[in-house]
């Protein structure tokens, strides 16, 4: 659980994307990717990594101002990596 610097022992929530919600031009963000693209071996990737040996408890239930998804952001790092 990713815990808030500003005040002690207090965990803040998650900000959970849904890649599905219909949106402006295109109608969804699984269209700006293809379905042969690389970045969905990276998704499939992390997706199955265990982050609770990495290390990194993921906790939905959390109240308060929502953080990023951690596995969102494990996806970033990862592809950021990947491209330099």
């Amino acid at each position: 659980m990713l815990r808030y610097a500003g005040k002690k022992e207090e965990a803040m929530a998650y900000r959970f994307a849904n890649r599905e919600q219909l949106g402006l031009l295109p109608a969804s963000i699984e269209d700006y990717v293809s379905k042969e693209d690389a970045v969905r071996i990276y998704d499939a990737f992390v997706e199955r990594l265990n982050f609770a040996e990495l290390g990194i408890e993921i906790d939905e239930d959390q109240v308060g101002n929502p953080e990023y998804d951690p596995k969102a952001m494990m996806k970033l790092l990862v592809y950021g990596y990947s491209y330099g």
